[in-house]
């Protein structure tokens, strides 16, 4: 299945449902999501399976398991609007959770398309070898950043600690923004316009992805069941 871009009933659609979050209106206006939102959605994991299995053979490249349900898990939540404004996708090891393992992703938004790479609140010990390593060896951390920081698209964002961690404490200043980062991923965004309606997302989206793809093996490589080489 080939993906030809999202179309502008996509972002109208996610539009409208963000002012009319109701059953109601999404019964009634389910067609135009599954036909520009959903659908398109399903043709680009389709599309980018093969390039995502290139990049790692055991992510879970399925596009029917790496989408996300529109509808939001309410129960724990003060906010009960029943369906997001947003819908991903994501591409992770198989049998990990996203705050377990990096992951590839990429969502269509009411302003644009998002994509990336990152680890998604992960918890403190399981990162903690990651930091450890960029500090060990800052050259071998800056070779695999280089692609991110050159890149037109791509920039590290994320929720940092409040303090400095034990790891930032002699690392070298240009490192610092990376040790420090709590839940951590390099993300792209192309707003709403003729890129987003054709095949340049395609071009954008598989550069993107190569370029985080030294980032993503190093961050697999530090994991328990990893190994720095």
């Amino acid at each position: 299945m080939m993906f030809n871009g999202f179309c502008a009933e996509s972002f109208l659609f996610l539009d409208a449902l963000a002012l009319n979050n109701t059953q109601d209106f999404f019964a009634a206006n389910r067609g135009a999501y599954l036909a520009h939102v959903r659908e398109p959605m399903l043709a680009l994991g389709e599309e980018f399976a093969p390039i995502m299995r290139a990049i790692d053979a055991n992510l879970d490249t399925r596009p029917q398991k790496a989408i996300a349900r529109i509808n939001r898990d309410t129960r724990f939540s003060k906010d009960k609007s029943p369906y997001r404004d947003h819908l991903w996708m994501t591409w992770k090891p198989a049998g990990q959770r996203a705050m377990e393992a990096p992951a590839f992703f990429v969502s269509i938004e009411r302003d644009g398309v998002a994509f990336g790479m990152g680890m998604y609140a992960p918890k403190p010990a399981l990162f903690r070898p990651i930091r450890q390593q960029m500090v060990l060896r800052p050259s071998a951390f800056a070779e695999v950043i280089a692609p991110i920081l050159a890149s037109q698209w791509l920039e590290l964002q994320g929720e940092s600690y409040a303090r400095p961690t034990a790891e930032a404490a002699g690392a070298p200043p240009e490192l610092l923004p990376w040790i420090n980062m709590k839940s951590f991923y390099v993300m792209g965004q192309i707003p709403v316009d003729a890129r987003v309606f054709g095949r340049d997302m395609v071009d954008i989206l598989r550069q993107a992805y190569q370029d985080c793809t030294p980032l993503y093996r190093y961050f697999l490589a530090c994991l328990p069941q990893g190994d720095i080489v």
